[in-house]
């Protein structure tokens, strides 16, 4: 009765789904301390990998192609935060000059409210104090901004790192890779598991390149009408 149930081929093919997905539970703990570069190197292996096989349909090797598309991916990269990131920081900067004017605006209105409040209704708020309580914190917010922002340019610099030496060997070797996972299925659920891998994984690389299109559109729109404003 047991090796019945086991025979079966969709209990086959769960017990190998489980067993994947225990595995690549345990990598993620395992390798936590990169998993962001490498999921956004996955990202990019959705994106890029017809590219490279457009450009080794052309005649290129699969090496030239894959370090033809990461050199310009990067350089485009490596030139938006060099363009942008200095511009951010000084609206950030910008923005913790002007606050304290600004704040000075808000608790004056914010006073003149309580005091028709307290006349009017007569009750007794002390907005002032709870509006110099919130810019307090505002103002720690920013400064934290500014003081970690040397961190997070050392992460963006790591991840510059990872993230194509990954993507370059997604791009390379995962489809042997992929291969031998999907050996590991029954035969007669070979034909099945290939056919729901090829509509899942199309169907995500159409989604990612979608978010992404949107997300560019977004950043440009916003960037035009900062750059507009000054």
């Amino acid at each position: 009765m047991l090796r019945q149930f086991f025979a079966n081929p969709v209990i086959k093919s769960l017990l190998v789904f489980l067993l994947l997905a225990s595995i690549a539970s345990g990598l993620a703990t395992v390798l936590k301390p990169v998993l962001i570069p490498l999921i956004v190197s996955f990202v990019l292996y959705a994106l890029l990998e017809p590219m490279t096989g457009k450009l080794v349909g052309r005649g290129f090797s699969q090496s030239a192609a894959i370090a033809t598309i990461l050199i310009g991916v990067v350089a485009l990269i490596t030139v938006s935060i060099v363009l942008f990131f200095p511009i951010v920081l000084d609206q950030i900067e910008q923005f913790q000059k002007q606050l304290p004017a600004l704040w000075a605006e808000i608790s004056k209105k914010a006073d003149e409210l309580a005091n028709s409040m307290s006349g009017g209704m007569g009750l007794q708020l002390d907005l002032g104090q709870m509006t110099s309580k919130w810019f307090g914190k505002v103002q720690e917010s920013a400064a934290t901004v500014l003081v970690s922002s040397a961190g997070f340019i050392l992460k963006l610099a790591i991840m510059m790192i990872l993230v194509p030496l990954i993507t370059f060997f997604l791009l390379r070797d995962f489809r042997t890779l992929r291969g031998q996972i999907m050996g590991w299925l029954p035969n007669n659920s070979y034909e099945l598991g290939w056919l729901i891998y090829y509509r899942v994984t199309k169907q995500l690389q159409k989604y990612i390149r979608g978010v992404l299109i949107q997300s560019f559109i977004v950043a440009l729109v916003v960037s035009i009408g900062f750059f507009m404003l000054g």
